[in-house]
């Protein structure tokens, strides 16, 4: 199983919206995907609930069978779309790849 961690820190100078309404945003957005792509096996997304400096807001867990499906799901024109959605509303992100026996 290939799996791919993102976590998104909110920026705190969104348009109008709060950090909380831009979190969610950027979490409704990424739940329409699974849907849309079939090479996601897995694929949770949630919300911090510590407010903390050293915390980020929305994280994102997913699966896929392997580094070519993974590929499929990250230049999939959906996923694209909803790339640059949070790019406008998040400052930080960082993520880890890996491969997983489970």
């Amino acid at each position: 199983m290939f799996k791919h961690v993102v976590m998104w820190k909110v920026n705190e100078n969104t348009s109008s919206n709060t950090i909380l309404e831009a979190a969610e945003t950027v979490k409704s957005s990424l739940e329409r995907l699974p849907s849309l792509i079939p090479q996601i096996k897995s694929y949770e997304i949630g919300l911090n609930l510590q407010d903390s400096d050293r915390s980020y807001d929305v994280i994102l867990i997913s699966e896929f069978s392997d580094q070519k499906d993974f590929d499929i799901y990250r230049s999939h024109p959906e996923h694209i779309k909803v790339v640059e959605t949070i790019r406008e509303l998040t400052m930080k992100a960082r993520f880890v790849d890996f491969i997983s026996d489970h």
